[in-house]
């Protein structure tokens, strides 16, 4: 990372220390003018990259080998760049997405963005988002969301975004990589797992807050999700 004074970092010193840092890491990652000093270092020769946009014509003419792009952030090959503070919530949810899948991917965007159509508008969360169907899976996803505790059928909801139950489900295996059962589910899951960690409610209790009909299926549905159960969680953080 790097902000004001970047010109004076970029010297011979911490070029030395940026090379072998980058050839002992799997990614490298240069944000807000973070591209300046990767490119001083020679990272960035014939490679596309972004920057800040205030440094964008300097930059270009300082190292006209580099592949200037304007947008909010860019990969080539193991080399990440963000052009500055806002845009670095799409680099990461970038990364997340290629790791981990969409639909990880924007549950974590959301968290961090909650007006879903101020993030449509401005391009933000991942790339599979930004089709014109958008909108709709955004209104189908905010609608299982609002409806964690008492769950709706999977047809009233997809009625909710003007979709047929085929389309609502071709939507979210294109986009998401799942079918909206399990992702509507996964939500349940995740709020059961927030609240089993900050609060003492009672399996009971947490089943009646997540919309699962009794106790022992949430406790089934959360260890198949999860990989262990409600119980062993809460002892192994009291340990």
């Amino acid at each position: 990372m790097s902000g004001y004074g970047f010109r004076k970092h970029a010297n011979s010193e911490n070029n030395r220390h940026i090379r072998k840092a980058a050839r002992l890491s799997d990614t490298v990652i240069g944000v807000d003018a973070g591209a300046w000093l990767l490119a001083s270092a020679g990272l960035l020769r014939n490679r596309e990259a972004t920057i800040h946009w205030q440094t964008e014509a300097i930059f270009a003419e300082t190292f006209p080998s580099v592949q200037l792009k304007p947008d909010r952030s860019v990969r080539d090959g193991r080399i990440w760049t963000a052009g500055g503070a806002s845009t670095v919530l799409d680099l990461m949810t970038l990364m997340i997405e290629e790791r981990f899948g969409a639909a990880i991917a924007f549950d974590v965007s959301t968290l961090f963005v909650q007006d879903g159509a101020r993030q449509i508008s401005n391009g933000r969360g991942p790339a599979h988002l930004n089709s014109p169907e958008t909108p709709e899976l955004h209104k189908i996803i905010n609608r299982m969301v609002e409806t964690i505790e008492k769950p709706e059928t999977l047809e009233s909801i997809a009625k909710i975004a003007g979709l047929s139950l085929r389309s609502m489900h071709r939507q979210f295996m294109t986009r998401l990589g799942m079918p909206p059962g399990r992702y509507y589910q996964s939500l349940r899951l995740a709020r059961a797992k927030d609240l089993a960690e900050t609060t003492d409610l009672s399996v009971h209790q947490l089943a009646i807050q997540t919309g699962f009909s009794m106790p022992a299926t949430l406790s089934r549905a959360y260890k198949a999700h999860f990989g262990t159960s409600i119980r062993r969680m809460r002892s192994a953080r009291r340990v």
